[in-house]
């Protein structure tokens, strides 16, 4: 579902490819990255060799024959174009509902730069607060640790890995 909420009308086409979604694969595979993807599972496999080659050798005999298609029509291909070039448009998909929502530029940033402005919410950080506090967290699971309180292993699996910090770009 597409909510046309810019000022713009759009047109069926770029309506049908907005319907498609953000995650959409609009473009065919590629034929190297298949044949990778297929060499690193043959590693992982307990196959005899034989087996492995002739998976490999049915594999790149079916990349070679295969005719790349368009996996969706011009017209809506020409819509996704126009719809990536025009900068006085945001498309974004909603929160719930898998639905994608078409807003003005303008309007938008207006939105955005007035719920920053909110200062009880929102506070411009210098630096990275975030490396004090996993400092403060990983020296008090230590503390417990050395006291009994939990083993090595608890403390590694509650462990903070690769915490960061909320950013608005």
């Amino acid at each position: 579902m597409v909510h046309n909420l810019s000022s713009k009308e759009l047109k069926p086409e770029k309506i049908r490819v907005l319907q498609r979604g953000a995650g959409f694969n609009n473009s065919d595979a590629d034929p190297v990255d298949l044949v990778a993807a297929i060499q690193s599972v043959l590693k992982h496999t307990h196959e005899p060799g034989e087996t492995q080659n002739l998976i490999r050798q049915q594999t790149i005999s079916l990349v070679m024959t295969h005719k790349r298609r368009p996996v969706i029509p011009r017209t809506e291909r020409d819509a996704l174009r126009t719809l990536k070039a025009d900068k006085t448009i945001v498309i974004l998909p909603a929160n719930k509902g898998h639905s994608t929502i078409v807003l003005d530029k303008a309007k938008y940033l207006h939105k955005a730069n007035t719920l920053l402005e909110d200062r009880p919410a929102y506070q411009k950080c210098e630096g990275d607060p975030m490396k004090q506090f996993l400092t403060q967290i990983n020296s008090t699971l230590i503390v417990l640790q050395n006291n009994g309180a939990m083993i090595r292993a608890e403390r590694l699996a509650i462990k903070p890995n690769d915490a960061a910090m909320a950013r608005l770009y």
